[in-house]
């Protein structure tokens, strides 16, 4: 029985063909032309900038023609992906009849995160590490109507992996660590407050002595579409390992929001989604309980300052040049530090 796979996201798929490459020189002989002749020379050209996103190109035929781009890049990614994996299962030794499955991390450092594994088997079940012998918190999510099993893998080396069975039985009873109450969401490290709108109205963080991190700013709080009174809560999903509150609203257009903690994980997850078309421009806000913050983010290929350049007394990447650069929006990929 072949092992199922599970990563870590990251650069998984080079950590996961590296790895296969150790054993076998010659496994990437088969990608170099998708690789060298389609896939990387795809991905250059999708940031030419030339005929920006109308023009006399015209905006149709250059989107259409970026979608091809991605399309490309993508298509070697998941084959590359999907044949790395399943020739590292092979590799890994197995005993038993029992499926198991590996978690691999691609990253310089150990790290401890939820996977998810499809499963359309029966229940109870639980799932040991087979490093340890040990039984981990797991459980059954339903994410876009496919069962998974949704495991705690914890300390999976850096650049490596850990093997885990799926057995039979109930196993090993873990207590709870994320609680929900009404619009309250909480575990050992944050207490959230949820509005039916999806917004976060409070966040509060018990490792900075339960320091409030939620405050209006524009008339928004954090994660915040905008003010209304429409909406329902409910609890998603929720189990020994996550649970996720889930807000659905109308106003200001149809959209759902999805608040998640997990045990031993400090990490918040939020997701958003709009889910009629519309012809206004939608933005959520995010109002932070911070004090002169310094805002980082990820430009294509750095990290920069949201700083003018000429600031004197912290300078930054942006151009003083106001008649041509505009600071309104930006890609955020961020952190806060004050």
């Amino acid at each position: 029985m072949k092992y199922c796979l599970s990563t870590f996201g990251g650069s998984a798929v080079e950590a996961l063909a590296t790895y296969v490459s150790l054993v076998n020189a010659n496994f990437m002989d088969q990608f170099t032309t998708t690789r060298d002749d389609q896939a990387f020379i795809n991905l250059s050209l999708f940031w030419e900038h030339c005929g920006g996103s109308g023009g006399s190109v015209g905006q149709t035929p250059r989107l259409n023609w970026m979608k091809q781009m991605v399309a490309s890049f993508e298509t070697y990614v998941n084959t590359l992906h999907t044949a790395s994996g399943s020739a590292l299962s092979e590799l890994i030794q197995k005993s038993g009849t029992n499926t198991r499955f590996f978690v691999f991390n691609p990253l310089s450092w150990t790290r401890t995160d939820v996977a998810d594994i499809p499963y359309s088997g029966t229940t109870p079940l639980h799932v040991v590490d087979i490093s340890t012998g040990q039984d981990v918190p797991s459980q059954i999510v339903s994410l876009n109507q496919v069962n998974y099993i949704r495991l705690l893998a914890s300390d999976v080396p850096s650049v490596g992996y850990k093997v885990y069975e799926i057995r039979s039985g109930t196993g090993t009873i873990f207590p709870s660590v994320v609680t929900t109450n009404g619009g309250t969401i909480e575990n050992n490290l944050y207490k959230i407050t949820v509005a039916e709108r999806g917004a976060i109205t409070s966040l509060i963080d018990k490792q900075r002595a339960s320091r409030e991190f939620a405050k209006t700013q524009n008339n928004k709080v954090i994660n915040d579409l905008g003010p209304t009174t429409n909406g329902t809560l409910t609890v998603e999903n929720s189990g020994v390992v996550s649970a996720t509150l889930l807000a659905s609203s109308s106003s200001p257009v149809n959209h759902t929001s999805r608040v998640t903690l997990y045990r031993d994980i400090n990490r918040i997850d939020i997701q958003n989604d709009i889910n009629q078309n519309f012809t206004t421009t939608a933005l959520w806000g995010y109002g932070f309980n911070l004090t002169n913050p310094e805002v980082n983010y990820e430009e294509i290929g750095a990290v920069i300052r949201a700083r003018l350049a000429n600031d004197s007394s912290k300078p930054g990447q942006y151009s003083p040049r106001s008649a041509n650069t505009r600071y309104d929006f930006k890609p955020l990929c961020c952190y806060n530090r004050e």
